[in-house]
């Protein structure tokens, strides 16, 4: 998983986490970046597959493009 950024960098940048999952986000931080890093490139694919379609996956998006802000994280 070359290219991904510091695990506990990745921890300390997402919003509103709990104490619990801040805790094992630290536990498992190369798996939080890993898929945080997936997470991007879904949004991504998805906006490939539907960009001609009424929904395109915008919403999945934010304005600064931060994979850490989606609302999916927020699920």
């Amino acid at each position: 998983l070359y290219g991904l950024p510091d695990g506990r960098a990745t921890c300390r940048s997402v919003p509103g986490l709990t104490k619990d999952q801040v805790e094992l986000c630290y536990k498992a931080s190369d798996v939080t970046a890993a898929a945080l890093e997936g997470l991007d490139m879904a949004i991504r694919e998805c906006q490939i597959q539907f960009q001609w379609h009424r929904w395109n996956c915008s919403s999945l998006s934010t304005k600064s493009r931060n994979p850490h802000a989606s609302s999916l994280l927020k699920k």
